[in-house]
């Protein structure tokens, strides 16, 4: 039996940065020179959590606006379970004029 999507795209983005070497703060991804990077693009060496999501749901669905929400859909469990359920996320990795 398959396994859901939401597992699979968890379970990809936990192998992007399964390594620390392969993390990074403040930004969706870095690429080999630290710049701020497409999280789906290939030059993206390094990944946040939320990076590694998209990255992750782009490459199972390779749809951009599918990816971004099943990427903070993923995030939805975590977020109960810090009582932020209310809270909506500004969703920054749907505008293409804001990758940061």
């Amino acid at each position: 039996m398959a396994k859901p999507l939401k597992v699979q795209i968890i379970e990809r983005a936990k192998e992007l940065i399964q390594d620390e070497s392969r993390w990074c703060r403040g930004y969706l991804a870095v690429d080999a020179d630290g710049i701020s990077a497409d999280p789906t693009g290939s030059e993206a060496v390094r990944r946040c959590a939320l990076g590694a999501l998209l990255a992750a749901a782009y490459q199972l669905t390779n749809s951009r606006e599918k990816s971004c929400e099943l990427a903070t859909n993923a995030l939805r469990p975590l977020w109960k379970q810090q009582g932020c359920a209310r809270q909506r996320l500004s969703r920054p990795c749907c505008n293409p004029g804001i990758i940061r």
